[in-house]
């Protein structure tokens, strides 16, 4: 059954959207519904109540499918109490702040951005999606979050996520029986769809009629996927050094994976080095060899022309990429104040961005040679 079939029967059986069909759970159990790819959340339902968990991964785990831990259980829906005791109900969903642009961009794509009452910082919100975006307050202005202002805003809901236990401490602080703060730790799920299937959660937070988002996002990346393992691999290298160090995604994570959709071979990654998700640190000379047998570079550090990269060292200006002018950076959508489509945009929408690779690793192809870039550019 298609994911947006299993939910649309969800939505009518518990948010009043249509008439309910005949099947029902008799015994009220709550029946979980399975993901195609994000870890990190689960939504399950019961005749008269919908229930989310939400989870991070264990950071002291040492395997290479690191453990889940739950960060938070909710319901809402008909019943005042449920057997299931460590579930919180939310109830109501109706004015939301959000802690991360992403978050935001989610909420633009459901049209749902009416329900936002304030964000993190809104100067990185993207214009193009927020076009009075100084007018939306921001509650985290200089990176911690600021109590007072936050509550006054009156949220139902605060959507949040944490890279630290402080920080996990000090948002859980804002907590209360009107208000209830989710830790959606989208950020963590590795897979490119992963991160985009959280639309799913926000579908079902919001009570929208989205769901069909997602499968559209699927289709299009597995079909970009499909063809291009028509094509041969280019080598690539990626980033800059910054401190002495050169940082690089292992093989599990997000950008890896997106490149290796890409059909192109990340050289940093030959001989199954760096396992597991996340990054890694590599020296300044492994990174120079590396950079030399590479046929393209991306995502250049915050350089914004060849002239930038090569005067930072001048074993970097004869690398093969620069003399080739096969250097891509994902600035393309920056805005003045610094808001970048690519961060939350791209997050919802990872076929963008292998789209947007097809073209540059692939122009031979007929049909990626005739896109246009959405988040990158030539440097020249």
């Amino acid at each position: 059954m298609k994911i947006a079939t299993v939910f649309a029967i969800v939505f009518l059986l518990f948010e009043g959207c249509g008439n309910a069909p005949t099947q029902r759970n008799q015994n009220n159990e709550i029946t979980w519904v399975v993901n195609r790819y994000a870890q990190l959340f689960e939504i399950g339902y019961t005749r008269t109540d919908t229930f989310i968990k939400l989870y991070t991964f264990s950071p002291n785990s040492k395997s290479q499918t690191p453990d889940r831990v739950v960060v938070g259980s909710f319901f809402w829906g008909k019943s005042q109490q449920i057997k299931q005791k460590d579930f919180a109900k939310i109830a109501n969903r109706n004015r939301f702040i959000l802690l991360s642009t992403v978050f935001s961009r989610f909420f633009v794509e459901l049209k749902q951005q009416h329900r936002i009452v304030g964000v993190d910082q809104s100067k990185y919100l993207s214009r193009s999606a927020f076009p009075q975006k100084e007018k939306i307050p921001s509650v985290q202005p200089f990176g911690e979050i600021m109590p007072e202002a936050t509550l006054k805003l009156n949220p139902d809901i605060i959507l949040a996520y944490f890279v630290g236990n402080q920080e996990k401490t000090n948002l859980s602080r804002i907590q209360s029986s009107k208000t209830h703060v989710l830790f959606c730790q989208s950020h963590l799920e590795n897979h490119p769809l992963g991160r985009a299937e959280w639309i799913v959660l926000f579908s079902m937070l919001t009570n929208c009629h989205q769901l069909e988002t997602f499968e559209a996002i699927e289709d299009e990346y597995t079909r970009l996927k499909t063809e291009l393992l028509k094509t041969t691999d280019s080598k690539v290298m990626i980033n800059l050094p910054y401190s002495g160090t050169w940082d690089v995604p292992k093989q599990n994570a997000y950008l890896s994976i997106l490149l290796r959709d890409a059909k192109t071979q990340p050289v940093w990654l030959e001989n199954n080095s760096y396992p597991g998700t996340g990054s890694a640190q590599i020296g300044l000379e492994l990174g120079y060899q590396l950079l030399a047998k590479s046929d393209y570079w991306i995502n250049p550090g915050m350089c914004e022309s060849l002239g930038c990269i090569a005067a930072t060292d001048h074993r970097i200006g004869n690398c093969s990429p620069i003399k080739n002018k096969r250097v891509f950076q994902c600035d393309a959508t920056m805005e003045a104040d610094g808001a970048n489509e690519y961060w939350d945009l791209g997050a919802v929408h990872p076929e963008y961005i292998l789209r947007d690779f097809a073209k540059i690793f692939h122009s031979e192809h007929p049909e990626f040679s005739k896109h246009s870039y959405y988040f990158y550019r030539q440097l020249k």
